[in-house]
């Protein structure tokens, strides 16, 4: 095929899958810490809340406690602690880092 005066891209970042895959690293990359971020600012009582997030094979951290949603969110008698509310940004910024450093890597 011709592409006499036409743009042509080409590279990894152009190859089927590559993208997504970058995604995929990212992501498996930032759970672990993901995790540790999310236990900073989970608050201490006996630490069993602290403790118990997890993650899952659908790149998810959550953290299973059953009163884990009453500190997070709060109740009639406690205010929240939003918890897992101020992890997030640190957590996305750690993975939009990854992400960045994965598709530079593509060319």
């Amino acid at each position: 095929m011709d592409f006499k005066g036409r743009v042509r891209l080409e590279g990894l970042l152009f190859e089927a899958g590559a993208v997504e895959q970058a995604i995929v690293q990212a992501t498996k990359e930032t759970l672990e810490p993901g995790k540790e971020i999310a236990q900073r600012y989970t608050p201490v009582r006996t630490a069993y809340l602290q403790s118990n997030w997890e993650d899952n094979d659908r790149n998810t951290i959550f953290n299973a406690t059953p009163y884990s949603a009453w500190v997070e969110e709060g109740t009639s008698k406690m205010e929240g602690r939003f918890y897992a509310e101020k992890s997030v940004p640190e957590i996305g910024e750690l993975y939009e880092e990854s992400l960045s450093r994965h598709l530079r890597s593509l060319g």
